[in-house]
């Protein structure tokens, strides 16, 4: 997107003109004498995978998360065992059936699967909504936080990076991601003991 291409850009003009490393690891500014007030551009980043492993509501959602999904799994095994049981039932009754209890219980072994493969796909749906739901509500408070730093950091951009990005090279001195992370769970712990009281 454009706005990843402008980071880019920016993240480039820094390291091509930055000079060297400053021992008080300041974060990186790139000047424009002919910008105006938009001269400065402070950059940060922090590492995606350390909040994922270390964020204190990110590894409760997920467990939240795994919880549910293994009551959703055992929910769905047990109608596929309920339209089993019936096929079993039929199949050891199958010599002793006239044609017309066959038919009966083909129609109704039809209609307990169709009604147990709604049931299911209802289950995965609600299961797929509330993952995303519980996954944005962490990410609101990553970027209500980091909007929060930002300000208070005088940063003008704060990407968040991963193995998978497009950024083949950080200079660790822009690296937040310690402090980030310390803080964000700071705020998680304040405000689970807010809701305990």
């Amino acid at each position: 997107s454009n706005i990843v291409l402008i980071i880019a850009v920016i993240i480039l003009f820094c390291l091509q003109f930055g000079g060297g490393k400053s021992s008080s690891q300041k974060p990186a500014t790139v000047a424009n004498k002919n910008a105006g007030p938009l001269s400065a551009q402070r950059i940060a980043y922090f590492e995606m995978d350390s909040i994922d492993d270390s964020y204190k509501y990110m590894k409760d959602a997920k467990e939240a998360l795994i919880k549910k999904n293994k009551s959703v799994e055992d929910q769905i095994n047990d109608l596929r065992k309920e339209v089993q049981t019936k096929i079993n039932e039929a199949t050891q009754k199958g010599p002793t059936l006239s044609q017309a209890e066959q038919m009966s219980y083909n129609k109704e072994i039809e209609e307990l699967s169709k009604k147990n493969q709604e049931k299911a796909q209802r289950l995965g749906q609600s299961l797929s909504m509330e993952r995303d739901m519980q996954l944005q509500k962490v990410r609101e408070h990553i970027q209500q936080y980091l909007k929060q730093f930002a300000q208070e950091k005088g940063y003008s951009y704060i990407v968040g990076t991963n193995e998978n990005d497009n950024f083949y090279y950080k200079d660790s001195t822009l690296d937040v991601t310690q402090e980030v992370l310390k803080e964000l769970n700071n705020v998680y712990e304040k405000e689970a003991k807010n809701k305990g009281k």
